[in-house]
């Protein structure tokens, strides 16, 4: 997103707003999502067979198997994308790819947007990698048959809600005043 100095500015102290109630509910639970799934892994360990389901169809059932250490690379990834969600809130203006103008006007409500959905879609994939991480274990411990139909659906559900959330909200942001002008209006070319 090209924007001014300025502009740069005023997204950025968005970005830093204090969170709301629902922003600290939404980075608790993902901090929580996180540690109970790693937690569940950690305490099942011992008990965990030496081959471990590593990959499941469509329909839940487990279609492809690796050395139980395999699990812990779920979790790392899991950790690395709940850094990664985590750190996007701090993250400089320029590197948001954002589909109108940042102005003045919007600058700070922009930040504040980009910020919750930083937290929100943390949320979500923690959700759902948690939920594969947990499912994972629990087949390989005889506790299940297989990942229950609905987890991945609801996890991509979850993701591209947030997704879709953010830029319906941006579209909204967008509309009206400078942030509606075309590009090259925008920029002083013509």
């Amino acid at each position: 997103m090209q924007v001014s100095r300025e502009d740069a500015k005023l997204v950025t102290a968005g970005l830093r707003t204090p969170p709301t109630g629902l922003d600290l509910a939404f980075e608790i639970l993902a901090a929580l999502t996180v540690a109970m799934a790693i937690a569940f892994l950690a305490v099942a360990w011992s008990g965990l067979p030496e081959r471990v389901p590593t990959h499941f169809d469509a329909s839940g059932a487990p279609d492809a198997f690796g050395s139980r250490w395999s699990l812990w690379g779920l979790a790392g990834v899991m950790v690395a994308l709940y850094a990664a969600l985590y750190a996007m809130k701090f993250a400089p203006p320029r590197l948001w790819n954002l589909p109108f103008a940042v102005t003045s006007a919007n600058a700070q409500a922009v930040g504040r947007l980009l910020a919750r959905f930083s937290r929100v879609m943390n949320l979500a994939c923690a959700a759902l990698f948690g939920a594969l991480l947990v499912g994972s274990v629990r087949v390989a411990l005889g506790q299940a048959g297989g990942l229950p139909v609905w987890t991945p659906l609801v996890g991509v559900l979850l993701v591209f809600g947030a997704l879709a959330w953010v830029l319906i909200t941006l579209s909204r942001l967008g509309r009206g005043g400078a942030a509606s002008k075309p590009a090259a209006r925008r920029h002083g070319s013509r």
